[in-house]
């Protein structure tokens, strides 16, 4: 089968339907129905889908994308997800034998049982029969495997393990149909009928068909164990963290069917679970024209007071740097700029009109720029400019220079703290944290300005130089250069996303970033000028232990 990256490489998008339609509503259901039928061309979703009944798509493409993942691994599976290194099948084998171990003679397990290889059940007459089978073995060879006086090879192991894990596979499948699933869910899910079919019994089949996470976990974690075996406890645990997709230090069993954990208790039975768990205006967030509306009705202003170690700044002519009051943070309004002016510079493939019919009314005016420029303090509210002292003062200790130098995301010599006090952790691919609302201050001005430059002029006032850039944009968009392209790439990310645990919500957004926004040379330019301060001050302080 023809995996979802390799069709991407091979096929193109027709958007030839989208040239001089400017409605926005006509042309999103349009490129909708492009992608549908390019899909349905490579065997990923259903061939007779739309032709008798018309289709009803989700209204914004980041929910549009997020229901084609559903239906792409409910049609065609999740090995459609698989990429080069990285599959289904290796992850499920990983997995499972991890928990069963390996020994290549009989022996018995917790239920007495005589076993073999990666946890393969002699005892049960049908495991006995297939296994002879598969291997080739007559019955006579077969009990002297039975009975300990034989063992196999690994190779036979693995062998056996595929003949078992196939019929789990089945299990789900049968008990299950029409469920979608993410790989993680059903890796775990297969685990456990691996283990024993019995264990995808009606009560945690009917949870899973109604969509009720908290009775799955309960499922999983206190009805799965019936003779309180600790190692099964354990391994119960480690199925049901496989499951929700997050580790065993950050679990949150609610994210899992797209519900806050405020309302996790009042879920309702009807609601089914979907393959790509939410955050707080994330989907929006791949839609400009949803994200403005939705943030232009809940405006918060930030308070424009700038502090250096806990005084006002000045600058060289006596002017108090003050910050701004916005709506919405700066990195949240920079995105949407960049994205505006990224689909003008490309208005040979872009309808623009479309773009400006978006984004060029009254309730968006707060977060788009549309004579975008060079940027200097104003941009910024208080609290994210004096979240600069701190970086920069980092900057400062680090380099040993009070009067020039640069930022960056980690301290590599690790004798002191990173610059920026989170590190690489939360701009990493698989970080969830957006910080949509500019909660965390410095967390807005590194996703903002990251890596940036700064110096202290002649007047003694400290300057910073910085681009918005994406800086692997230019390669990025050179390998996908087309609509089409972009648009398929983008569907592998959001399928990477729902099948493994190393990208997360912040490289769904970085990825579509690098598609689609600047290049290197070509986003706003920055030049803030922080007033006058001495550095010497934070340099002079003693290192705290590094933030690692």
């Amino acid at each position: 089968m023809q995996t979802l990256s390799g069709h991407a490489k091979n096929s193109k998008v027709d958007l030839t339907r989208l040239q001089g339609i400017t409605d926005p509503t006509v042309y999103r259901a349009e490129y909708h129905k492009a992608i549908r039928e390019n899909l349905q061309s490579g065997g990923f979703l259903p061939p007779a889908e739309g032709l008798t009944t018309p289709v009803q798509d989700a209204d914004d493409t980041g929910s549009f994308f997020k229901d084609t993942v559903n239906k792409i691994t409910n049609y065609a599976g999740v090995k459609a997800f698989d990429t080069k290194g990285e599959t289904y099948e290796k992850n499920r084998f990983n997995f499972i034998t991890a928990e069963e171990g390996y020994r290549d003679g009989v022996y018995k397990d917790s239920r007495g049982l005589r076993t073999i290889g990666y946890g393969f059940n002699l005892d049960d007459p049908n495991n006995f029969a297939m296994a002879g089978k598969v291997l080739n073995l007559s019955p006579k060879q077969m009990s002297a495997i039975r009975n300990g006086r034989q063992n196999i090879t690994v190779r036979q192991a693995q062998v056996l393990f595929e003949a078992s894990v196939g019929q789990a596979e089945n299990v789900i499948n049968t008990r299950l149909k029409g469920v979608p699933l993410r790989a993680n869910q059903r890796m775990a899910l297969v685990s456990m009928a691996y283990n024993s079919p019995s264990l995808i019994g009606p009560k945690i089949t009917k949870a899973l068909k109604e969509g009720n996470g908290e009775a799955v976990m309960h499922e999983i974690l206190n009805n799965s164990n019936r003779r309180k075996i600790r190692g099964l406890q354990k391994r119960r645990e480690r199925e049901a963290s496989m499951f929700t997709g997050h580790s065993k230090e950050t679990p949150n069993l609610s994210e899992m069917f797209g519900i806050s954990t405020a309302n996790a208790a009042t879920m309702t039975p009807a609601k089914r679970p979907p393959i790509l768990p939410s955050q707080d205006n994330a989907d929006d967030l791949l839609d400009p024209e949803a994200f403005a509306i939705e943030q232009a009705k809940a405006i918060t202003y930030a308070n424009t007071k700038v502090s250096f170690q806990g005084q006002d700044v000045f600058k060289a002519n006596g002017e108090k740097v003050v910050g701004t009051e916005h709506a919405g943070a700066a990195h949240m309004r920079m995105f949407l700029n960049d994205m505006y002016h990224s689909a003008h510079r490309r208005n040979a493939q872009t309808n623009s009109d479309m773009v400006d019919g978006i984004l060029k009314q009254p309730e968006r005016k707060t977060l788009i720029d549309f004579d975008q420029t060079t940027y200097d303090a104003s941009y910024f509210s208080g609290p994210e400019l004096s979240a600069l002292y701190s970086v920069i003062g980092r900057s400062a200790r680090r380099l040993g220079n009070t009067r020039k130098g640069y930022v960056t995301y980690t301290n590599d010599d690790k004798k002191g703290p990173d610059d920026y006090e989170k590190g690489m952790r939360d701009v990493a691919w698989s970080s969830n944290e957006l910080n949509l609302t500019g909660g965390d201050s410095e967390a807005v001005m590194k996703k903002t300005l990251g890596q940036f430059s700064w110096e202290v002029n002649k007047q003694g006032e400290l300057i910073v130089t910085d681009r918005y850039n994406f800086n692997d944009g230019e390669k990025i968009q050179a390998k996908h250069n087309t609509d089409s392209a972009k648009a398929l790439q983008f569907m592998k990310i959001l399928g990477a996303w729902a099948t493994r645990k190393d990208v997360g919500w912040y490289g769904v957004v970085r990825g579509y970033a690098a598609l689609y926004g600047s290049r290197e040379g070509e986003g706003a330019s920055f030049k803030i000028n922080l007033g006058k301060v001495d550095l010497g001050k934070v340099v002079g302080k003693r290192r705290s232990k590094p933030n690692r």
